[in-house]
C-alpha cells in the first residue's frame, strides 16, 4: 500500500498556516499534497477523516523511557505504544539513563533500541558533563556526531558557573542546543514541595521559587555572554515566565517549554500527601499556573512537553518526601492540551503548534508540519 488519501478532515498545520477542511495525499510515506489533489493520483487506501482533525505528529521535548537500567518501570516497547496512542511521533530522551548518555556508544545504543522498537524518531539528549557529575565536560561534538539532538544535564547540578560557562562555550562553538533545567540544587535542598502554604502546613521539605529563578537568571547571563542557544525546560513559576519574556525582548537565543501537568495542577492538589503529585519542579500556586497559561498563549513559552517519567508501584509508596518524583504523562498529553482549549486558555491552533511546529523549530528538525515532500513518521502506517 503506497498511496493514501486522508479526506475531508479539518487540517490544522500551524507551520504552514493551514486551518481548513480538506484532504492530505501521501505516497510511499511522503506527503505529496495538502488540500489539492495531485494530477493522476489514485489512492490505494482512502481514510475518511470527516469531523476529525488532521495535524502533524507531536514532538515531546522531555521524556524518559526507562528501558536502560530501569526496565522494571517501563521499556522502549511499552512507552512507544503509549506515545503512538497519544499521537506523539518524536521523543527527546533525557540523558539520565543507565548508563548515562555521555559517550557515542550509548547514543548509538539508544538509536538501535529505537529501531528495534519501530520508533526511529527517538532522539537522545547528550550529557553536558561526564556521568552528569557536573564537573568534567563531555565530548559534545562526538555526541552530536553520534546523533544527539542537544546536550543537557537532566536534573543534575553543574558544580559551578565557570564549568557551565565553559560548557556553553563548547556547545556554542558547535551550534549545539543546550537544554537546561533551571534549578539551584543547593537552594532546593532535597525538597519535594513548593515553599508555600501547603508545605508549611504539612511540614514538607520545600523548594523556593527562587531555586528556579536564580538558576534561570544565571544561565540567561551566560547565554548572552557565550551566544549559546538555550532551551529552558519545564518552567514552573510566574517570575520565570517574566525573565524569559525579557530575554526574548532583548534578542537572546532562548526558548522555553512547560510540562503539561504544571498547566492544570497546583500545590493544593497534593493534599493529603498523594505521592502521584510528587514532581520536580514542584507544583506551585494558582497564580503561577495562570501565568504559565498566559505565557503559553502569548508565545513566551513556545512548547508543551509531557515530562514523562514512568514509575513502578514501589517508587510511589512510602512517605511523600521519600517517593520518587515524576509521573507517567505520554497518554494524557493530548487530552490535557485539549482541555486547555476547552477552558479557553489557548486556541486549538496554538495547542497543536506547541506540540508540533514550535518544538520542531527549537530542535531544527524537518518535521512538525504537513509540508509536501516531507515524510510522515514511519509509525503512521502501523497505527
Amino acid at each position: 500500500m503506497t498511496r493514501i488519501c486522508i479526506t475531508q478532515g479539518r487540517i490544522i498545520d500551524p507551520a504552514n498556516d493551514i486551518n481548513r477542511i480538506g484532504s492530505v495525499y501521501v505516497e510511499k510515506g511522503k506527503i505529496v499534497s495538502v488540500t489539492d489533489e495531485p494530477a493522476g493520483f489514485k489512492a490505494d487506501k482512502v481514510i475518511d477523516a470527516s469531523h476529525q482533525i488532521v495535524c502533524p505528529g507531536f514532538i515531546d521535548l522531555s521524556t524518559r523511557l526507562r528501558d536502560m537500567g530501569h526496565s522494571r518501570k517501563a521499556t522502549f516497547k511499552s512507552e512507544v505504544i503509549a506515545a503512538a496512542r497519544a499521537g506523539v511521533t518524536t521523543l527527546c530522551l533525557q540523558p539520565d539513563t543507565v548508563p548515562v548518555i555521555d559517550t557515542p556508544a550509548v547514543a548509538e545504543l539508544i538509536k538501535d533500541l529505537a529501531q528495534l522498537a519501530g520508533y526511529p524518531q527517538i532522539y537522545p539528549i547528550g550529557a553536558l558533563t561526564h556521568k552528569l557529575d557536573g564537573t568534567e565536560l563531555s565530548s559534545m561534538l562526538s555526541l552530536k556526531n553520534a546523533g544527539c539532538i542537544a546536550v543537557g544535564n537532566a536534573n543534575q547540578p553543574v558544580k559551578n558557573l565557570l564549568i557551565l560557562r565553559r560548557a556553553m562555550e563548547y556547545a556554542a562553538s558547535h551550534d549545539l542546543l543546550l537544554m537546561f533545567r533551571s534549578n539551584d540544587f543547593w537552594l532546593s535542598n532535597n525538597g519535594c514541595a513548593h515553599e508555600g502554604v501547603v508545605a508549611t502546613r504539612y511540614g514538607l521539605p520545600s523548594i523556593p521559587e527562587a531555586a528556579e529563578t536564580i538558576a534561570l537568571a544565571q544561565c540567561l547571563e551566560l547565554a548572552e555572554l557565550t551566544g549559546c542557544r538555550v532551551h529552558f525546560g519545564q518552567l514552573s513559576s510566574k517570575r520565570s515566565v517574566i525573565q524569559i519574556h525579557q530575554a526574548k525582548k532583548y534578542g537572546l537565543r532562548v526558548s522555553a517549554d512547560v510540562a503539561i501537568h504544571q498547566l492544570h495542577l497546583t500545590e493544593n492538589d497534593m493534599q493529603p500527601f498523594d505521592s502521584a503529585y510528587h514532581v520536580l519542579p514542584p507544583l506551585r500556586t494558582e497564580a503561577d499556573k495562570q501565568y504559565l497559561r498566559q505565557g503559553l498563549a502569548e508565545g513566551t513559552l513556545n512548547s508543551i512537553c509531557s515530562d514523562h517519567q514512568p514509575h513502578d508501584l514501589d517508587a510511589k509508596l512510602g512517605a511523600f518526601p521519600e517517593t520518587e518524583p515524576g509521573m507517567s504523562a505520554l497518554e494524557t498529553l493530548l487530552p490535557l492540551m485539549l482541555n486547555l482549549v476547552r477552558q479557553h486558555a489557548i486556541t486549538l491552533e496554538q495547542g497543536i503548534g506547541c506540540l508540533t511546529a514550535n518544538p520542531a523549530r527549537v530542535l531544527r528538525l524537518k518535521s512538525g508540519s504537513l509540508t509536501p515532500g516531507w515524510f510522515l513518521a514511519p509509525i503512521f502506517e502501523k497505527s
